[in-house]
């Protein structure tokens, strides 16, 4: 009993001539006029004990960083960041704006979300996006957005080829065009968008150029030069070399020389010398023996 009435009269002087005014900031109590600096929920506070002035007034407060939605952790300017989203967590970066306060930006979730359904696909999932007002169907790729991305209509053809001439889809084996370097090639269809054994309608000339069905081309084969009539598909008729093209008509005698139709020229048969008349195209008449 004395004991409790000895620490009852000790206290006594402070109630007796009322307690010193403090003020409580932080970790720190602080007497009238003395100020303290500290850092608490993403901001730096520089306050000052002033009794008889507004709290509000005895601080001055800057913002130092972005404060996660739950005031659990501060995120500096720059720091990477895991933040919860309508949608689920987000990564993102704190980033200070112009006028001096802090954000998340660059957000990204760890979903993705179908344009088609609405729903939150996950890592790995099938998903389907928009871009450019195309429709692709990719796999998600969580915060590193999608992958393995092909249009929707590939994905519907698969397997398939589309001809390029009526502009539709054709299966495997079925005869498909295609344009390549400018060209309409007539092909079989291999299977999504492989096209084999391919033919042009056009011949291609040894000079570079190409040449139409019915039109004569120069082509190269064994080293030998050819004069042919193109046939598109079909490739070429009617080649002639080159020499007995530039010659037609002609009749070439045993030295090598061609002569016109009617000329007299000299040639061996069965080991025999003949002259004859030409009558075009190495053919002669009117022959005798030398």
């Amino acid at each position: 009993m004395s004991r409790l009435l000895l620490v009852v009269l000790a206290s006594l002087p402070v109630l007796a001539f009322g307690a010193a005014v403090t003020c409580r900031y932080g970790d720190r109590t602080l007497r009238p006029g003395q100020s303290h600096v500290f850092e608490q929920n993403c901001a730096r506070h520089n306050c000052t004990c002033s009794p008889g002035v507004a709290g509000s007034d005895m601080c001055k407060s800057t913002m130092i960083g972005c404060l996660e939605s739950s005031g659990s952790r501060c995120y500096k300017a720059g720091e990477a960041a895991t933040v919860t989203g309508a949608s689920g967590p987000m990564h993102c970066v704190c980033q200070q704006e112009s006028g001096g306060s802090f954000t998340f930006a660059n957000c990204r979730t760890e979903t993705c979300r179908d344009s088609r359904t609405g729903e939150a696909k996950k890592k790995g999932q099938q998903v389907t996006t928009v871009s450019g007002g195309v429709t692709y169907i990719c796999t998600c790729a969580g915060v590193d957005g999608f992958q393995n991305c092909r249009t929707d209509e590939a994905v519907r053809n698969e397997g398939r080829c589309l001809d390029a001439a009526s502009g539709s889809y054709v299966e495997v084996g079925a005869p498909a065009t295609t344009e390549r370097d400018g060209a309409v090639l007539h092909c079989t269809c291999g299977g999504t968008n492989a096209y084999v054994s391919c033919r042009s309608p056009l011949c291609r000339d040894v000079s570079g150029s190409d040449k139409k069905a019915g039109e004569k081309v120069t082509v190269e084969n064994g080293g030998v030069m050819f004069v042919c009539d193109c046939a598109g598909l079909e490739g070429y008729r009617n080649c002639l070399s080159k020499e007995q093209f530039d010659n037609a008509g002609k009749c070439k005698d045993i030295e090598g020389r061609y002569v016109d139709r009617g000329q007299r020229y000299r040639v061996r048969y069965g080991g025999v010398r003949y002259e004859c008349t030409c009558d075009g195209d190495n053919r002669g008449k009117e022959c005798s023996a030398l």
